[in-house]
């Protein structure tokens, strides 16, 4: 599903996800997973070890955009692409 990319426009050079035609539940997860503040999540440590930032994001339209401000970004996407195949 999610495949790091680069470079995604002029000033945004660092890695990052995108997807478009996700469902409302696929975006909040993204979002959850990115966004998590809970020390005891599964989430927490794995988004910010990538430096996880939700750059984009619309929910009307099934629309999300991650970059990663961090290098260590493999677990994460693969913990998001884990989920999606769940979801699906």
């Amino acid at each position: 599903m999610f495949e790091i990319k680069q470079n995604h426009g002029p000033g945004h050079s660092l890695p990052y996800i995108e997807a478009h035609g996700l469902s409302v539940e696929q975006c909040q997860m993204v979002r959850s997973a990115v966004c998590c503040n809970n020390a005891r999540s599964h989430w927490y440590s794995p988004s910010h070890k990538a430096g996880a930032f939700l750059q984009g994001y619309d929910e009307k339209h099934g629309w999300v955009l991650v970059e990663f401000w961090r290098e260590e970004f493999d677990v994460f996407v693969g913990m998001l692409n884990d989920e999606f195949k769940q979801i699906d």
